[in-house]
Parts: C-alpha cells; structure tokens; sequence
C-alpha cells in the first residue's frame, strides 16, 4: 500500500523517479551477478539525487520517499531473484548450451521444467520471466561491435583544444601540477566536456607533456586490476590502457567510492584535453576491489591468494608515502571555467 490520498498506486512525480531509478539500473548495471547482489536501494536513491537537485523539496517528503523506496525495493528484490537464477542455470549448473546467441533464445517453459521452484518465484515477483530472460540476452548475446581476438581496441574519446574552448584556456591556466589527481562534479566541466559522461563525478588528471602527440594511447580499452609489489609492501591497484593510467585502490577509494560504471578522466595536456571513460562497475567488480587492499596491505591476504598478476615494484615507497597519491575532491571555487553559477 502507498501513503498519499489514493493508496491503491503511488502519485506520478514518484513514478517519474522511480522510472529514472531504473533507466540508472539499465545504463550501468554489469554484466553479471555481483552488481545485482551489491547494489540497494540506499545507493541507487543517492544517484536519484545526485541527478535530480531540483526535486530535493518532493525527495524531501516522508509519503514520497516511503513510496519510492517501495518501489525501490520491490524492483530490486525481482532483479536479485532475476540474476541469481542467471547465475545458477548457465555458471553454476554449467548449461552453456543455454545461452542466447543470434539465432537461439532459451524458451522460459524449458527452464521451468528443468528448475520448479523457479515456478514460485515467479508468482513471488511480478514479470520474473521478462527480468531473467533479459539478463541473459545482455550477459551473453554477442557484442555488436564484433571485437576481435587479440586486437587492440580503443574506447570513445574526445580531445579538446584550448583553440577551441575558452573555458578550457582558463582551466588549464590554474597552477596544475603533475602528479596531482582531483575529481570534480561533472556540472562544474559542462562548458569543457558538454554531456559527455553520464558519471557525477570526473576525474582530473594534469599535465601529461609525454602524451601530448601521442595522447590516443590513452584510450586503450586494457586494463586490468595488479598488485603492485615493492620491497616492503603490495597494493592493490587498477591499471588502465595497458598501465599508463594507474590508481590505487587505497589512494583514490574516495573517488573510487562515487563512481558508477565508468571512470570519467579529463586529461590535461600543454595545448587541449582529452577526455575518455574507462569501464568500471563500482558494484559489479569494483566492489571486491574495494573490499580488499586493506587486506593486501596488511598482509591479511597473501598476494598469491588474491588472484591478480603481480608486477615488481622496486620504485614504490612505503605505505605511509601512499599519502601522496590520495584523489581528493577539488574545490569548486578552483574550478573556473566560466559556468554561469544560475
């Protein structure tokens, strides 16, 4: 039952948000299990209003925010129940056969025959079928692109001049250092990257002069977590297009923290940007990333235990000067890019 006047259906403005809650599932759920074990309602409500300032006062009702988190919960209760069955019919059972290509789809009646208390759960969560028969078109239905073997692929991106942008010239005119990482809100970059990202938050990284000629080499699609091994201490860190971009996990968890599926970087070059996302599901498997380099750092976990390439470190200080690596928020008053502030 729902709070307002007419308690048989919620209003339609809750509607509307929980419409977008789920557009939010769809564009950057992962394409497994985890991110449906990981993800809840509390997480996806803070992306609702991450997205939504100008419905803080609705968001701010009691009636409105329990009808949401209705909603809320029953859609992610079905789309757990949805992936769980997933996993266990194709990963666990080990029916490859199963999976959808081109010109085959599993009909729904042959799974129930083989699993009943699929049965059940399909009168316990409204339109179950649809849920699980769409996972499985998007885990295992061939990529469009077609990506090759062993071809090196390289991910969208945009490189920007200052020639070009005003507000760019007068952001790459602050006192950059190398070495220096900040995210800010996606908002404050609109004038310099327009709708570029659908992520909050974008990650700034300064003055690359070795990548200025030779910057595409930054949009390559490898990567790949590592622990990281010097003479005294591991860490867990992740590595993107083949290693040139590196953060590691204790460092930028702040920021790591706030991603959704895509690590959004503007890189700062000598005469223009370039700005490129790299895939990363902060709750498909960037939440076990998370969950560990404590226990890598601390020793907890033996880095042969923990299932990465390990890559020798001979350069790399001691914990405590991890300090300087750390991805802080970047002021708002230090980002002038000429963004009205109505």
């Amino acid at each position: 039952m729902f709070n307002h006047t007419n308690s048989a259906a919620p209003h339609d403005d809750v509607l509307r948000l929980f419409e977008y809650a789920k557009s939010l599932l769809d564009l950057h759920q992962d394409t497994g299990v985890e991110f449906w074990r990981n993800i809840d309602e509390t997480a996806l409500e803070v992306w609702v209003r991450e997205d939504h300032a100008d419905k803080s006062k609705l968001l701010g009702s009691r009636d409105t925010l329990t009808d949401l988190r209705e909603l809320l919960s029953r859609h992610l209760a079905k789309m757990r129940c949805a992936a769980e069955w997933v996993h266990r019919i194709i990963e666990v059972s080990g029916n490859s056969h199963l999976k959808p290509d081109g010109n085959y789809r599993p009909p729904f009646w042959s799974l129930c025959h083989d699993y009943p208390a699929l049965i059940r759960d399909c009168y316990r969560h409204e339109d179950l079928p649809h849920a699980i028969l769409t996972l499985m078109n998007r885990w295992y239905l061939p990529s469009p692109s077609g990506d090759a073997a062993g071809v090196t692929q390289f991910l969208q991106h945009t490189l920007i001049k200052t020639s070009d942008s005003e507000p760019l010239a007068r952001f790459l005119a602050e006192p950059w250092l190398a070495g220096n990482r900040f995210y800010v809100d996606r908002d404050l970059l609109q004038p310099i990257i327009g709708n570029a990202t659908n992520e909050r938050k974008v990650l700034i990284v300064p003055r690359l002069k070795e990548w200025q000629e030779s910057s595409h080499a930054l949009t390559s699609a490898n990567a790949t977590p590592v622990i990281e091994k010097g003479t005294s201490t591991e860490r867990l860190t992740e590595t993107f297009s083949d290693g040139l971009l590196r953060l590691s996990i204790l460092g930028s968890s702040e920021y790591l923290e706030l991603v959704r599926s895509r690590i959004a970087v503007l890189y700062l070059l000598d005469t223009g940007a370039l700005f490129v996302e790299y895939p990363w599901h902060r709750f498909g498997s960037g939440q076990r990333r998370l969950d560990q380099p404590h226990a890598i750092a601390s020793g907890q976990l033996p880095v042969e235990g923990a299932q990465y390439p390990v890559e020798r470190r001979d350069d790399m200080a001691v914990a405590v000067n991890w300090i300087g690596e750390r991805i802080t928020e970047l002021p708002k008053w230090h980002v002038d890019t000429g963004r009205s502030s109505t």
